[in-house]
């Protein structure tokens, strides 16, 4: 993961409204199939709409406009109320963005997801590497598919599907260890926040299934005296100590927005990174414990 020197601020924190549906999902969404969803206690009021994908070469727009459809089905069938006309002033928004194709990619380009709250607060962004032509027939797109429809449903789904696989979990989070700058404490009040949002329950480590250590450094950005290159690891272990898996992030500042340590930027941070942490935590309380995703992308607060 990544922190990105972008007005995209620190990704990952989700609040969302607790009402329900209005009649409509979408004002003008005449995509009858697409609103069968019904309301949901947690869900934006509004229902999220899935915008066409920015930056797709001509070629591949039609392919990429069927990606788009798939996602928007995959969520309904996953209940949570999406849909693809207009979105009202309620709705949530979904913006996909295509990176741009290097060789380096051998057929797969990332797509950025933001996806946003009615207000425009950022909820979450993270990329998803896709095949570079979208065909939605290739085992690959759908794959690409699933992955975004498989992360946002897990947070805008049902409450009682959430409850039984989030909900009360314990967990701990450490004071962040620290090279450059002295305290930790704010990246980990920030991160039990975070979590606590996403409906894991902070707490003290006796009794909890998870613990969360991030391990964070400032230093000298090479060839740049105004900047630092900070990086932070969060890494999720198991009661035992045993690294479970973890969530990168790392980028180039200005020194300006680390004059008090890591203080300003912790709550975009801990935002940012929540997303893959809570997938390690839940997939290590089913039982199947793997790293967090390497595509997660996170975004540090504006210079």
């Amino acid at each position: 993961m990544r922190i990105g020197v972008t007005a995209c601020l620190g990704l990952l924190l989700l609040l969302l409204a607790a009402c329900g549906l209005p009649p409509s999902v979408f004002r003008g969404d005449h995509s009858d199939a697409l609103l069968t969803a019904p309301p949901l206690a947690q869900a934006a009021g509004g229902g999220l709409w899935v915008a066409p994908m920015f930056g797709a070469p001509a070629e591949t727009a039609p392919d990429a406009e069927l990606v788009r459809q798939l996602i928007v089905q995959g969520l309904v069938r996953r209940e949570v109320p999406a849909g693809l006309d207009a979105a009202g002033s309620r709705a949530a928004r979904l913006y996909g963005s295509v990176g741009e194709a290097t060789p380096a990619g051998r057929g797969y380009v990332d797509v950025w997801w933001r996806l946003e709250g009615p207000d425009g607060a950022l909820w979450d962004a993270f990329a998803v590497p896709t095949p570079l032509d979208f065909r939605t027939e290739r085992p690959e797109t759908q794959a690409a598919v699933a992955e975004v429809v498989d992360r946002l449903a897990d947070m805008l789904g049902p409450a009682p599907v959430r409850a039984a696989t989030v909900a009360r979990i314990p967990i701990h989070v450490r004071p962040a260890v620290t090279t450059g700058f002295e305290d930790g404490r704010p990246l980990a009040r920030a991160m039990t926040v975070a979590l606590g949002r996403r409906g894991f329950q902070p707490g003290d480590l006796a009794g909890a299934e998870a613990i969360v250590q991030a391990t964070a450094s400032i230093e000298p950005a090479p060839g740049q005296p105004d900047a630092v290159f900070v990086r932070i690891r969060w890494a999720v272990l198991s009661p035992e100590g045993v690294e479970l898996g973890a969530a990168d992030q790392a980028n180039v500042l200005p020194k300006t927005a680390t004059a008090d340590g890591l203080t300003a930027i912790a709550a975009e941070a801990a935002d940012a990174a929540a997303g893959g942490v809570a997938a390690v935590i839940r997939r290590s309380s089913a039982g199947t414990t793997s790293a967090a995703p390497s595509t997660d992308k996170g975004a540090a607060p504006p210079q």
